[in-house]
């Protein structure tokens, strides 16, 4: 509702509203019920239709760097505990998975606000936040790896143990997939410039800072690799390429290459069969023109049946 965004005392009582449901809404992206998942998506974009971009990045903010997560990760744990079902292990994972909810929001709201007037707005937090991620990236990964390396697990807690490792290790792989998406999404938005002062930082993030994760994530490294190419030319990219990588970045170029040899090709072929027909029908119709007696028969094709009128002039 316009009104709603035009009177600030009903937009100030809107936005309290949504503060009592904000984060209960970003976990339930995460949630195990598909319907769930779909009503707090449709829930999140109202949102970022009638909130203010500077709101809702604040919000957004402060989740993804712990400032607000922390009460609301404390507010599920105290309701775990009065229902006794609180365990630590399930904090952390609470609030990665809110974290990375959030990232991938602030993703929608970059995508949303690119080309309206707050383009400039887009472009600042963009470039500001891509070094941050990068370094939230580092920070989960070696975490992860801390995690997984640790070996002083006792036979009796066992089980117990491996189960909360593998709750971890879920909602860590959902944190280094918000941090992709909002990468991909950031090569794609920026401005030229700007992606070039932050690419050796965003190469060396999906390159080099996923450790174990690497390999549970090639289409979405290749699919930010394929638009970097699509927007950078080669001798940019490449210098800022790992060694290790460079296979990957030879294979995409190569493909773009048959993909662009096999547009030219279609071209071609298709440029040939209108000439084909033109010819076809530039042949069909002079025999129309013959069949139907506009040549004259003597030889002229001025329509003179009578064979004098323009034999005349010529000869004059």
């Amino acid at each position: 509702n316009k009104k709603l965004l035009l009177d600030s005392e009903k937009y100030r009582q809107f936005l309290s509203c949504v503060d009592t449901i904000f984060i209960e809404v970003l976990l339930c992206i995460k949630d195990s019920n598909l319907k769930t998942r779909l009503q707090s998506k449709r829930i999140l974009n109202i949102f970022i239709k009638k909130i203010n971009i500077n709101d809702m990045m604040q919000r957004l903010l402060a989740i993804l760097f712990n400032t607000a997560a922390t009460t609301a990760t404390a507010t599920a744990t105290a309701t775990a505990t009065a229902t006794g079902k609180a365990k630590q292990d399930n904090n952390s994972k609470k609030s990665l998975s809110l974290r990375s909810s959030a990232l991938l929001t602030i993703s929608m709201v970059l995508l949303k606000y690119r080309n309206y007037n707050n383009g400039d707005i887009v472009q600042n937090q963009a470039s500001l936040l891509v070094p941050k991620v990068c370094l939230i990236l580092t920070e989960t990964t070696d975490s992860s790896l801390a995690t997984s390396t640790t070996t002083t697990i006792t036979t009796k807690n066992k089980k117990k143990n491996e189960g909360n490792n593998n709750n971890n290790n879920t909602a860590t792989t959902e944190m280094v997939r918000a941090i992709l998406t909002f990468l991909r999404v950031c090569v794609s938005i920026l401005h030229l410039d700007t992606l070039n002062n932050i690419l050796p930082r965003v190469v060396n993030a999906f390159c080099s800072n996923l450790g174990v994760h690497k390999s549970k994530f090639l289409t979405r490294i290749r699919g930010i690799m394929r638009k970097l190419l699509s927007r950078l030319n080669e001798d940019v990219l490449r210098p800022y390429v790992p060694l290790d990588t460079i296979p990957l970045l030879d294979y995409i170029i190569k493909q773009n290459k048959k993909k662009l040899n096999k547009i030219e090709t279609s071209k071609k072929t298709i440029a040939d069969r209108n000439r084909s027909r033109s010819l076809e029908n530039v042949l069909m119709d002079s025999d129309d023109e013959r069949n139907s007696g506009n040549v004259s028969e003597d030889g002229d094709s001025d329509g003179d049946t009578q064979g004098n009128l323009m034999d005349i002039l010529t000869n004059v």
